[in-house]
């Protein structure tokens, strides 16, 4: 018997591009969020440009250095407030940390409106930069989700070390002797360096750590420019401190302002995701059959319902815990061999739901007989043992507007049943 050719996957079209599987959405890295920061940290220097402090004391004394205190204690609370919305130690940590150094830089530097007897020395503030640029720079190599006790006893012990040392320079003049060596007058100095080095260093982190982590990395690298930038404006007693101030007020700004879009990319992804699975879950196929779902359900729309073939068998002889692993096995053979032409679903219990925009049946026939093979080649393990098991599907398309997606998966279901009472571990088809 002449084996059949494999059918060589078609390049996606526009259409297709436009909807990607739930695990490969949450996959950005950030690009909006870092784009953000350096608008956030343009227009601030724009502004410290037009409006010295020289000429404007008011602006800097009251508006930046008040606003810069409120938002500090803001981004404090923001990562408080996070753990249980996000459970990130990297948001967590991030929000203790940014808070903290900006409220020593608002309260204990030069700039500060508290009125010291002993005004804070030259090594103070690059300590405070070079302090933040690190922060951001081993943020990205903290683990993500940890237990909450965990989260709260290392932050807080990471902030109580990064407190006392800058009490301690800022208080005691006997230790800061090292700080000369971050002090720099211009770029052929080897200081100057610190800064962008660091920057571009958090920035390949978090690239590599945080692409699948809903905009944190763009989050982290965005912080870290605007204490890079902090830093290239000079340390040295020629620096632009109008510029710095208004930098400084922005960091809290901006970690607040990209936490709420971490938050609420997070949100937006449990919603819509079955953590088991790692697919879309139930309530997105709902979004999609009453056609509110970010995805083109317009005339051809195809539907392929799939469901495991003796499953109860899977669970009565190896367990509940191997079931789960098998119906993972199975949703991901699917998600890998079928995005991004369609979008895997949960539709309840074993069975599975694809949705194929802008695709007939004649099509998705072949996309999954191949679906099938691959899952029939499959093995989950489980113990010392393998399982493998094996698919019934079937396929149905839209072919007028006047047809619901509902009657589709209609359509498709008693094609399914079809392919099981013809003996399973086929695809049939039907029509609406």
């Amino acid at each position: 018997m002449a084996k059949k050719k494999r059918s060589k996957k078609k390049k996606p079209s526009s259409a297709e591009k436009r909807v990607q599987p739930v695990s490969n959405r949450k996959s950005s890295w950030g690009y909006p969020v870092f784009i953000l920061a350096a608008v956030i940290a343009g227009l601030a220097v724009e502004i410290s440009v037009t409006y010295p402090q020289s000429r404007f004391p008011f602006l800097y004394q009251n508006v930046f250095v008040t606003g810069g205190i409120i938002l500090s204690l803001v981004a404090v609370l923001t990562g408080h407030l996070s753990y249980s919305r996000v459970n990130s130690l990297r948001v967590y940590m991030a929000g203790y940390l940014t808070g903290m150094i900006c409220l020593c830089f608002f309260l204990l530097s030069e700039n500060s409106f508290i009125d010291f007897p002993r005004p804070a020395p030259p090594g103070y503030f690059p300590v405070i930069c070079i302090l933040a640029l690190i922060n951001f720079f081993l943020i990205p190599l903290l683990p993500g989700s940890v237990k909450y006790r965990f989260a709260r006893s290392s932050t807080l012990a990471v902030l109580a070390i990064e407190v006392v040392v800058l009490l301690t320079l800022r208080f005691a003049p006997g230790a800061r002797g090292w700080t000369s060596v971050l002090t720099f007058s211009g770029k052929e100095d080897s200081g100057f360096w610190f800064g962008p080095l660091l920057f571009l260093g958090s920035t390949v982190l978090s690239f590599l750590r945080l692409r699948d982590e809903f905009s944190l990395g763009g989050l982290i690298a965005g912080c870290s420019l605007i204490f890079a930038l902090i830093w290239t404006f000079g340390i040295d007693a020629g620096r632009e401190i109008s510029s710095q101030i208004a930098l400084f007020s922005t960091a809290p700004l901006f970690l607040v302002a990209g936490t709420l879009v971490h938050w609420f990319s997070r949100i937006e992804n449990r919603v819509s995701y079955d953590p088991l699975l790692q697919i879309y879950n139930r309530d997105y196929c709902t979004r999609i059959i009453t056609e509110q779902a970010n995805m083109k359900t317009t005339p051809p729309f195809s539907v392929a319902m799939v469901d495991i073939d003796h499953f109860k068998n899977v669970n009565d002889t190896y367990g509940h815990q191997a079931g789960d692993a098998v119906l993972h096995t199975v949703a991901q053979t699917l998600l890998k061999g079928l995005s991004p032409q369609g979008v895997v679903c949960r539709y309840g219990g074993e069975e599975l739901a694809i949705f194929f925009p802008q695709k007939t049946t004649e099509e998705v026939v072949p996309l999954m007989e191949q679906a099938r093979m691959d899952i029939e080649k499959t093995k989950t393990a489980s113990g010392k043992k393998k399982i493998s098991v094996t698919i019934s599907c079937g396929v149905s398309h839209r072919e007028a507007v006047s047809q619901s997606v509902m009657e589709v998966i209609h359509a498709a279901d008693k094609a399914l049943y079809k392919a099981k009472n013809e003996g399973r571990n086929q695809v049939k088809s039907a029509k609406v």
